[in-house]
């Protein structure tokens, strides 16, 4: 089989190849592979991380293509991928190679002992709507001597290098049969009522005529009530929403108000200059801090109603915060105070139980840094916890 990779290296002697056939169609599985972080290898991200192929902790959250042992140098969506560099991987630590911009680079370069190598992704849509990912590792020393030293460096990691790829395309079918977010599974049916004990669990009441009280840095306030609302231009989105434990729901439908509406129309003009977050409290005593960036994406909300149905007490009644791209906990039910604020006002659960941000994208469970052992030590309660929030049999896709 020739592809751009085998025509950059064509005297490889080195070499594997791996496949599998995914349940999905190609520009799926194109996102999954161009998405994907070191950390979604569930079997070998330790292997990456000890070798080095990750220089920080950080760096497993990063995109894989991005943060390699090679070069990304070629990409055509929807089809191939392929990266390539130059080394002497057989050194304890392994020097910096010539540096190739290009697969042209690679080619042509020839100076003895060194190691040119590459991996590629080739994606095949299947008659049967499935598609076919084929990695390919090639591997050519520029002279005698180079190989004689790789050889036995090549049979040692040979068998850890199969599982590494064979646990990347694992990893790709994950992310594109289910490409909801990292470490996640979608629950089947509706979301439950969820959320610490502390609050689940606080008595209050929900006024007839909720506002939302306003205090700026001066401590100034003001409140804005469903006739200020209301002349807002009012919007319906589906959403996901993801909880820290690992599971999440898709396509809840929210109809209220855009945040960015909201902030340029009613809340800018109040706010000093140096106003970077903003902190919401729920009627339950919840709250969060959350940075004004993050609020301006274009699918941030304060809703006030759910599926065509105005709010339940169960989900957030009067008002809740939307913000998909954000762990729920940061998204406050029962909203009825929003801080205008020139910090980070931290939370009494971090950093144990969250983060400052919570971002979805980058996993920020919470501010420990130990994601895969919070996916294992959620996913051992997962169950339980969910029965108890009143899901009796919970199923996951």
């Amino acid at each position: 089989m020739t592809t751009i990779l085998t025509e950059a290296l064509p005297r490889a002697c080195f070499s594997e190849r791996h496949s599998l056939d995914i349940e999905a169609s190609a520009d799926q599985v194109w996102a999954a592979l161009t998405s994907l972080q070191w950390n979604d290898l569930r079997v070998t991200a330790p292997l990456v991380l000890l070798r080095g192929l990750g220089r920080t902790p950080a760096a497993g959250r990063q995109r894989m293509l991005d943060n390699g042992p090679v070069r990304l140098m070629r990409l055509e969506s929807p089809r191939y991928a392929a990266a390539a560099a130059i080394g002497r991987p057989w050194q304890l630590r392994p020097e910096p190679g010539p540096e190739a911009k290009d697969l042209q680079d690679i080619l042509g370069f020839g100076e003895p002992g060194w190691l040119k190598y590459g991996m590629d992704f080739t994606l095949e849509e299947l008659p049967t709507g499935h598609t076919r990912v084929t990695t390919t590792t090639l591997c050519e020393p520029t002279d005698e001597s180079a190989r004689r030293r790789f050889r036995p460096y090549w049979l040692l990691i040979r068998p850890f290098s199969g599982l590494i790829r064979r646990d990347m395309l694992r990893a790709i079918a994950r992310r594109a049969r289910n490409d909801i977010a990292p470490g996640q599974r979608v629950l089947i049916g509706p979301a439950p009522r969820f959320g610490l004990p502390r609050y689940l669990h606080t008595e209050f009441t929900i006024p007839q005529d909720p506002v939302l009280k306003v205090t700026d840095q001066a401590d100034r306030t003001f409140t804005l009530d469903r006739e200020a609302l209301n002349a807002l231009s009012e919007t319906t989105k589906a959403l996901d929403l993801h909880c820290v434990m690992t599971w999440s729901v898709e396509g809840t439908r929210w109809t209220g108000w855009s945040f960015t509406d909201l902030w340029t129309h009613l809340l800018r003009d109040h706010a000093h200059p140096t106003t970077i977050e903003l902190v919401f409290t729920g009627l339950d005593g919840a709250a969060a801090s959350i940075p004004l960036v993050e609020l301006l994406h274009d699918d941030v909300m304060i809703a006030h109603s759910r599926d065509g149905e105005p709010l339940a007490r169960d989900h957030g009644a009067p008002y809740r915060l939307v913000v998909p791209h954000l762990y729920g906990y940061k998204n406050i039910k029962h909203v009825c105070r929003i801080d205008l604020v020139d910090h980070h006002v931290r939370s009494p659960h971090e950093p144990w139980i969250m983060h400052r941000l919570g971002r979805v994208e980058r996993e920020e469970r919470h501010g420990l840094r130990m994601n895969r052992l919070a996916r294992f030590a959620y996913g051992m309660v997962l169950r339980r916890t969910l029965r108890s929030y009143g899901v009796r049999d919970p199923r996951f896709r």
